[in-house]
């Protein structure tokens, strides 16, 4: 099979696969990392990257839009793909698979727990709020990514999570990121959300997963930067009506 059949196949297969089942099926070809440096290849990963990150089906037409909207930095080539796009998650447990251990729990009403239904891309769990005020935080060591690091190039914190309300019960949820540097000054900032219902979709399938993000500039001297997920249900109902935290992230771009 030759380069653009392979291509076209990668393709059609990015339609379907997660980005890992990708990677996975990549990993059966001896020149995989060749693969994986190939700008057209990650091309393909990065936009079933953002379509599972938005939960809608982005395109060629709109990928460089919509990695722009996500992460604060425009594309101007798909050679740019390979050397930007490759980052891991720092937050080690995401989305409540090791129970909240990394985090820093303070529960509010019935307190938070971990839901196995209706998850986010089909993973096995997932963080939801109650009543009262609740938040859940987690410190990244930033050093890793700045001082010489930032000497020659730029760099950008994002962060977030897919999130969404029960069909019964709305909610409001924040995210909060706080930088702190090594003169022991800081910046932060926070949005917040109050994930949309559709009533005339049934029930549970009303509510769709909508992205909370917030992306910032990193400086040569940060050193370390908190993050903050924080909300509540908007009827007091005891339980666990609150907001859903799908999949939480923070990766660091250079460009």
């Amino acid at each position: 099979m030759d380069e653009s059949h392979k291509l076209f196949v990668l393709k059609r297969v990015s339609e379907f696969l997660s980005t890992k089942d990708i990677i996975d099926l990549l990993c059966l070809s001896k020149s995989c990392y060749e693969h994986l440096k190939h700008s057209e290849v990650c091309l393909y990963l990065l936009i079933n990257f953002l379509s599972t990150l938005f939960q809608r089906k982005v395109t060629l037409e709109t990928y460089i839009s919509d990695f722009e909207e996500y992460s604060g930095i425009k594309l101007s080539s798909v050679v740019e793909i390979p050397r930007i796009c490759y980052s891991q998650n720092l937050i080690k447990n995401p989305n409540g698979g090791l129970g909240f251990n990394h985090w820093k729990k303070k529960d509010g009403g019935n307190g938070w727990c971990i839901e196995d239904s209706l998850t986010f891309n089909n993973s096995k769990t997932i963080f939801v709020g109650s009543y009262g005020e609740g938040s859940l935080s987690v410190n990244i060591d930033l050093s890793p990514f700045t001082g010489p690091k930032l000497l020659d190039r730029k760099a950008k914190l994002v962060v977030g999570s897919p999130v969404r309300r029960r069909w019964d019960c709305g909610n409001t949820v924040s995210l909060k990121v706080t930088i702190e540097n090594s003169l022991n000054k800081h910046r932060e900032r926070e949005k917040t959300v109050v994930p949309k219902y559709f009533e005339e979709v049934e029930r549970e399938f009303s509510c769709p997963w909508e992205l909370l993000g917030i992306n910032m500039e990193l400086e040569e001297s940060d050193i370390i930067a908190n993050v903050c997920f924080h909300g509540k249900d908007e009827k007091w109902w005891a339980g666990n009506y609150g907001p859903r935290l799908g999949y939480c992230f923070a990766r660091v771009y250079y460009y």
